[in-house]
């Protein structure tokens, strides 16, 4: 498994999704560098001088804050039942996902054809991505549209 950022495993974690971390006020003598950002959990609390909160948890799962339950994904009254609609978001906002909309409706087997072609989707960007990001490294000119 690949070392280091913000999804990496841990010792504590079974599952990539799973994550644990600190809030807290780092030392004045602890320069922030980005490389650090993601380092593991261990190091934080060498960088740590004062600890606010321990966070721990799943992004699939739930989130625990100082041992207090904030979210499971288990428990109904924590789950959002329902899109709320918002006239000023984007087109592109996750709200307006087919997949999403079908699923909320319980239609999975339309849910999954929407998933399968927004991956497909997803797909084909990052390889456009990556051939433009090849040439470009080759010195090849690009047309600049004004």
């Amino acid at each position: 498994m690949k070392s280091g950022g913000i999804f990496s495993a841990h010792q504590f974690a079974g599952t990539t999704d799973e994550f644990r971390g600190l809030i807290y006020k780092p030392k004045k003598s602890c320069p922030y560098d980005k490389k650090k950002i993601y380092q593991k959990y261990k190091h934080m609390e060498e960088e740590a001088e004062e600890i606010y909160s321990e966070i721990e948890g799943s992004w699939l799962k739930g989130l625990v804050i100082d041992g207090a339950e904030w979210w499971d994904i288990n428990d109904p009254d924590m789950r959002p039942q329902r899109h709320i609609p918002d006239r000023t978001c984007l087109p592109s906002d996750w709200r307006f996902r087919e997949d999403l909309i079908y699923l909320y409706k319980g239609n999975m087997k339309q849910a999954d054809k929407w998933k399968i072609r927004l991956e497909v989707q997803q797909r084909l960007d990052r390889k456009h991505r990556k051939d433009i990001s090849k040439k470009r490294k080759k010195g090849t000119k690009f047309l600049k549209l004004n």
